[in-house]
């Protein structure tokens, strides 16, 4: 007799959308298969059943899932293979999705909670899969960004487009004439398209915003959360090192924020008020330069955390009304040496009354205007289409991150030497009084590469190219700006080609001192093909009243401040 050939059912993950487990728990019909992800499974201590006629053994095992709000779920019984997979990834720390089939557990008298029989388990930690995205998701995504415009002068449409969403998300103000404040944005932006690994670092971009109060680095933190597909903070005042990087409880490993946050972003605002700054510069390090929590004690374990970091910190002397007590930035942060080359992108934002004044004008002006408009292409899109706005850019995030992942920049090579070798040629007659700025060298081209591969990204590209450099030397340049706090000595090469800053350098070569008319300066602006960058009139215009000041209608003149500021440079 013939055997009957068994009937095999394949199931795949992109067959189904994620389920959430408080949904699994309560389901009605037995049977269904579910996609769900989790970065809190809890493995039972196995148990070993002796195989009839022989010394062999089987082994048992069970698991709990868990999700971020308190929901739990059981599984069934599996063998020896499932059990090695999902050991594995729980020692990495890492999110697990899992196919199973819902089961009714029943009682003599009705049904009690569901639980799972896993089918098939693998690693959860690429984009898409974090954000759990589906696939009518994904198809909105790929439709808004095949509308993107592209070509020359167009390269950054994308790239504006997040841009003009977040500051219409939470009333940004100033942008346009606060260069530092632009920039920091910018380099946020940069952050959330930053990964892999450069020269065998974390390839996330890692951030440190120093400012006094109310100088809007809040608003920088949500933009982080805003566009980041996964995010994650702790108190300074609070936090602690098991906080932060996983705690060791009756044999089970709970994963701290850091971990947690594997593929997105980290963050702590008031860094200053922290207590264990020693103890998490010490976490903060791995992160930043490996990518992964290592865990000693009882069980020692290393956990996958490709996180950006991200910290905003008050000087000391902001906090009291002591003039005296004003010191270097580095002495009145306490940031050591060591941590300062690991940030990517760092600088200190303005203390400047007149650019304070100026933003609190239109702040007043804004909140004039009752509700929130949702103009931008983005918010229009999302509005049309019924999702959300913070939801549908984290899609875009998980989309190019996973559609560009590995960037090819060997076609600028030389455009990237060249543009990095000006900050020896500028210091070329101070080399030896810039000794402190040595150590700084090799973290300086890490993050130069993961800034060209950010904005690579966000061009849509998997080949850099020159746009995407300068792109990168432009935001780089802020690090190196602050990097003169340690060596006063150290000579920064003009590398910042866009903004109101080389717009003003711009307007003093053609005007100088003289009287000018905003019309015709716009006019010659254009005519010279936007040498400090492509933007609308209004933000010119904008540029001008923060530059300039009016002396009868229709004529202007470069303030008197600024013009000795030009002259001596």
């Amino acid at each position: 007799m013939k055997k009957k050939k068994r009937s095999k059912t394949f199931i795949r993950f992109s067959d189904y959308d994620y389920t959430a487990i408080e949904d699994a728990v309560s389901m009605e019909t037995a049977g269904t298969v579910v996609k769900i992800l989790t970065d809190n499974l809890s493995l039972h201590e196995p148990t070993f059943d002796k195989k009839f006629n022989n010394d062999n053994y089987r082994l048992r095992a069970t698991a709990t899932l868990s999700d971020g709000d308190g929901n739990n779920i059981n599984t069934s019984e599996f063998g020896k293979k499932i059990y090695e997979e999902l050991r594995g990834y729980c020692k990495e720390g890492l999110p697990i999705e899992i196919l199973a089939e819902v089961i009714k557990a029943k009682t003599k008298k009705e049904y009690i909670i569901n639980h799972l029989k896993i089918k098939k388990c693998r690693k959860g930690n690429s984009p898409f899969q974090l954000i759990q995205g589906n696939h009518k998701e994904k198809v909105l995504v790929k439709k808004f960004l095949s509308n993107i415009p592209k070509g020359p002068g167009r390269e950054w449409t994308l790239f504006e487009a997040i841009k003009e969403a977040i500051i219409e998300e939470f009333g940004i103000i100033g942008v346009e004439i606060d260069d530092i404040y632009n920039d920091a944005l910018d380099a946020i932006i940069c952050q959330a398209f930053s990964g892999g690994v450069v020269n065998n670092t974390n390839g996330k971009i890692n951030t440190c915003i120093v400012g006094p109060p109310s100088s809007g680095k809040k608003l920088l933190w949500l933009a982080a959360q805003f566009i980041n597909i996964v995010n994650k903070e702790a108190q300074a005042i609070r936090v602690t090192q098991a906080g932060l990087a996983a705690a060791m409880n009756k044999k089970k490993l709970t994963l701290g924020a850091i971990p947690l946050a594997n593929q997105g972003v980290f963050g702590m605002q008031d860094f200053d008020k922290c207590k264990i700054k020693d103890e998490v510069f010490s976490i903060f390090g791995d992160v930043m330069e490996d990518g992964k929590c290592v865990i000693t004690g009882m069980r020692k374990a290393t956990l996958v955390a490709e996180t950006a970091i991200h910290i905003d910190i008050n000087r000391f002397s902001d906090l009291v009304f002591d003039p005296t007590t004003s010191r270097n930035v580095t002495e009145d942060t306490s940031l050591p040496s060591n941590i300062i080359a690991r940030f990517d992108f760092i600088t200190e934002l303005k203390k400047d009354f007149e650019l304070q004044y100026s933003k609190s004008i239109q702040l007043i002006r804004n909140s004039n205007n009752g509700e929130k408009n949702c103009k931008s292409k983005i918010a229009v899109y999302c509005k049309k289409n019924n999702i959300d706005l913070s939801r549908f850019i984290k899609l875009i995030v998980a989309y190019i991150m996973t559609e560009y992942k590995d960037i090819d920049s060997k076609s600028v090579g030389k455009y990237m030497t060249k543009k990095f070798k000006q900050i020896s040629k500028a210091n070329k007659k101070n080399k030896d009084k810039i000794s402190d700025i040595a150590m700084f060298q090799m973290r300086l081209t890490n993050s130069f590469i993961k800034f060209v591969n950010a904005s690579t990204r966000l061009q849509m590209l998997k080949k850099s190219n020159r746009l995407a450099v300068d792109k990168a030397i432009h935001l780089l340049s802020r690090k190196l700006d602050f990097l003169k706090n340690i060596d006063q000595d150290l000579i920064v090469p003009q590398f910042r080609k866009t903004g109101l800053e080389a717009f003003g350098n711009w307007l003093y070569d053609s005007i100088g001192s003289k009287k000018f008319s905003p019309s015709k300066v716009i006019r010659k602006y254009e005519k010279e093909k936007y040498p400090c960058g492509k933007i609308k009139e209004r933000m010119l215009r904008n540029w001008i009243k923060a530059i300039a000041v009016k002396k009868e209608h229709g004529v202007w003149k470069i303030k008197k401040i600024i013009l000795e500021k030009y002259k001596q440079n």
